[in-house]
């Protein structure tokens, strides 16, 4: 399970998933990341919303600029919630993170 610390406030993440076999089709946000090999730490590539995750992942439009940017591999997490908390949340994580 993969931990989102933003400001004081901790987000419990299903993920880290190395492909997209572990989201639902459910909504919420997901964050896109990537891992050095031999890396403790995961870089923040994209973080996104929608009304079903893994449909989304499977279908992103901007899968290739995460390849482009892969330092090792690539990584999803999502947080699923309500498509208000789910909006609400992608534009304060976008906002802290600046992906």
């Amino acid at each position: 399970m993969a931990t989102l610390l933003v400001g004081t406030t901790q987000y419990s993440l299903d993920g880290p998933f190395n492909n997209s076999n572990g989201l639902r089709r459910q909504s919420g946000v997901y964050v896109i990341t990537t891992q050095r090999s031999g890396a403790n730490d995961h870089t923040i590539l994209d973080i996104g919303e929608s009304e079903d995750v893994l449909t989304r992942i499977t279908n992103h439009d901007r899968s290739p600029q995460w390849d482009r940017h892969n330092q090792g591999t690539l990584f999803v997490s999502a947080y699923y919630c309500d498509e208000q908390n789910r909006m609400a949340l992608e534009r304060l994580w976008r906002t802290t993170f600046n992906p």
